[in-house]
């Protein structure tokens, strides 16, 4: 399978420059004969969205973009798309879910939320996230992808002697012959890539 990562940098809150940012990715993508392209998190809102979130009419806007990019996938039928996007939540207390989606042919096939929300720093999706219980491998043209969010990747537990990962964080190690595909952001922190290479490697 063709993989396209497309390292676009959206400004939050910038929805209609984030999309023309997208459907330009999407559009080389295509071009380039790519099964499947992958967006960072939150790049619909651009990261990290903040109380733009507790704002109706913006998680409005962003669902609005969301089916935009869905026509997109239409558009380039052999082309799937995974998007980082708010998504609503059915958790007490939480609206949103931080999800990555995949759409393929103008259809949703699969949403996959963000389990590890971080509170450190300049993180703060405990405040408008509830934390997804459940992941599991999404087949796609053939493949079993395993879809996680920033930290739900790398959840080493000698990363987070404070806040220890919940079980609830997606078990790779259970899943037979998934493919792993990460969608992440890290505003402001020169040291997340070396830290996420240790991980990966």
């Amino acid at each position: 399978m063709r993989v396209t990562m497309a390292q676009i940098n959206p400004t939050v809150g910038d929805l209609e420059g984030n999309f023309r940012l997208i459907a330009r990715a999407v559009a080389q993508a295509s071009q380039d004969s790519s099964d499947l392209v992958v967006f960072p998190e939150l790049a619909i809102t651009g990261y990290p969205p903040q109380d733009l979130l507790e704002r109706p009419w913006f998680v409005e806007q962003a669902q609005g973009c969301l089916q935009k990019v869905l026509s997109l996938s239409e558009q380039h039928e052999g082309l799937g798309i995974l998007i980082g996007t708010p998504t609503k939540a059915a958790e007490a207390g939480k609206s949103l879910y931080n999800s990555a989606v995949l759409l393929y042919r103008g259809a949703i096939l699969a949403e996959r939320h963000k389990s590890l929300l971080p509170s450190y720093d300049v993180f703060d999706e405990t405040r408008y996230f509830a934390p997804a219980r459940h992941n599991s491998p999404v087949p796609f043209k053939g493949w079993r992808l395993g879809i996680s969010i920033c930290e739900d990747a790398w959840n080493d537990p000698a990363f987070w002697p404070a806040q220890p990962p919940p079980t609830a964080t997606i078990p790779y190690r259970d899943w037979p012959r998934p493919e792993p595909l990460c969608s992440s952001t890290s505003p402001l922190h020169p040291f997340m890539p070396a830290r996420k290479s240790c991980t990966a490697g």
